[in-house]
């Protein structure tokens, strides 16, 4: 009888320590992902939202990116960042996998930082990213991105490891925007909503702003 109760005894304690190993790796886990990441990165994209891929490498301040050292006691990163432009009509451009610029970014604790149209012209670079759904000629000699919904997203990595920095999807995401071929003219005068009075007979002059990415000559 003492035997069968020191193997019971024997079988509850190895439990007990299993039962303790797997609580200690389950708060490690959740621990690591309670953990905040280092950089926050916050993505605008600024009107009028053209189908001309080079409006968003290369107009100053089309893409506002916004990267801010949110870890408390970490030092200094140096980071690249990578890219995503995806609509919901299966058009993507996506940064290559191994892409990295031959200069990083310098974030110093405790800072934001608003990255350069240089720094974003060369994340956006056609040369390093992956394009489905379209072409490369279409996107940069033909009509542009197709017609659809688009987001922007970024994510900083650790300049030496590799590592990411930032949030995955849809942390360091831009808000929805649509594209399509001709934006609407913005009307100049009469103001939206301004009276009119009727006079009989009479001309009203209408003028309006030409949209953004039509052609010369359209009006």
């Amino acid at each position: 009888m003492l035997t069968e109760y020191n193997s019971k005894r024997s079988i509850l304690s190895t439990t007990r320590k299993k039962l303790t190993i797997m609580l200690f790796a389950v708060l490690l886990a959740v621990a690591g992902f309670a953990q905040p990441s280092p950089v926050m990165v916050n993505v605008m994209v600024a009107p009028p939202y053209t189908s001309s891929i080079s409006d968003y490498m290369n107009i100053p301040n089309k893409i506002v990116i916004t990267l801010t050292h949110a870890a408390l006691g970490y030092p200094e990163i140096d980071l690249y960042l990578k890219v995503s432009i995806i609509g919901d009509n299966g058009v993507s451009a996506i940064s290559e996998p191994d892409f990295k610029p031959a200069y990083p970014i310098n974030l110093q604790p405790g800072t934001s930082h608003t990255v350069n149209i240089d720094n974003i012209s060369e994340a956006f670079n056609l040369k390093h990213i992956v394009i489905q759904g379209t072409t490369i000629n279409e996107l940069v000699s033909g009509a542009g991105l197709p017609e659809g919904l688009y987001q922007i997203c970024v994510r900083a990595y650790d300049y030496k490891t590799g590592e990411p920095l930032s949030g995955d999807e849809p942390m360091g995401c831009s808000s929805m925007f649509p594209v399509t071929n001709l934006e609407p003219p913005i009307f100049n005068s009469p103001v939206c909503g301004e009276p009119q009075v009727s006079y009989g007979v009479q001309l009203v002059n209408v003028s309006w702003i030409r949209p953004a990415g039509a052609p010369v000559g359209i009006t």
